[in-house]
């Protein structure tokens, strides 16, 4: 493994770095000893790098993944392919988890390994899994959207401590690989059932389940720091009349000028 001296960071490349400063070093102050304690030294500087020749063989050979360095291990793919979990049949995709959709977190990453198939889109209110925020009135909310037809329906509690509230849940997250009918549908119901919301986002980077998921009550804040448009009642009739994702983001973006 090749690295740069003014980078280095696999364990093993230290050692060796170590091992060659203290031969040079050994060899430079081996006039100035002794000459009684000269040959004991000498053998030192023998067995010294020969010892940590041997240790090192028998290290790769028990465990060769010392050879990495940690930051080696910070792409997912690299840690997947080495521990042979890679499937020449199968992607490997990473993607980001958040800890709570009703609060702006710092998410983690891991790896999902998916099929080639190409996700289909969500073509109906039934096929979409639709998800509240825990607001005092998620459960009158949950029984509103059954009534119109909605099954695939739950309240998610996320892990933040803080509950949420009408005013920090004022956006509705819409999964990108829903189609359009569906999505102008969800959004009006959601608005007469829910009046609080003001922010729409699209959410496109996150796992197929995601893509085909929309949120409501989403985090005001995360709205507001992807430049989510606060919608006026004019705004939510135009997008009555969109005819895809382009012309809805059209709507729900902040320009700036």
């Amino acid at each position: 493994m090749t690295e740069k001296i003014n980078h280095v960071k696999n364990p093993l490349t230290i050692i060796a770095i170590f091992a060659g400063i203290a031969e040079v070093s050994g060899t430079i102050i081996t006039p100035f000893i002794d000459k009684e304690l000269q040959g004991i030294f000498i053998y030192f500087l023998i067995g010294f790098p020969t010892i940590l020749v041997v240790l090192f063989f028998v290290t790769l050979w028990f465990k060769s993944n010392v050879l990495y360095a940690p930051s080696d291990f910070s792409n997912e793919e690299n840690y997947v392919i080495m521990r042979q979990f890679y499937d020449k049949n199968r992607k490997i995709e990473i993607v980001e988890r958040k800890q709570s959709n009703t609060k702006k977190t710092d998410g983690t990453c891991f790896v999902a390994i998916s099929s080639t198939n190409a996700p289909q889109k969500a073509n109906s209110e039934n096929s979409v899994r639709i998800r509240l925020a825990d607001v005092p009135t998620a459960s009158n909310m949950a029984k509103a959207f059954r009534k119109k037809g909605y099954n695939n329906i739950d309240i998610y509690s996320g892990f933040s401590e803080e509950p949420s509230t009408d005013e920090n849940s004022k956006a509705i997250w819409i999964g990108a690989d829903i189609d359009i009918e569906t999505i102008k549908k969800v959004i009006k119901d959601a608005v007469r059932i829910y009046p609080n919301l003001k922010y729409i986002s699209i959410s496109n980077e996150y796992t197929d389940n995601v893509r085909n998921e929309i949120f409501i009550g989403g985090s005001t804040e995360t709205a507001i720091s992807r430049n989510a448009k606060d919608l006026e009642e004019e705004d939510f009739k135009a997008i009555e009349s969109v005819k895809n994702i382009n012309e809805l983001e059209q709507i729900i973006t902040q320009k700036f000028y």
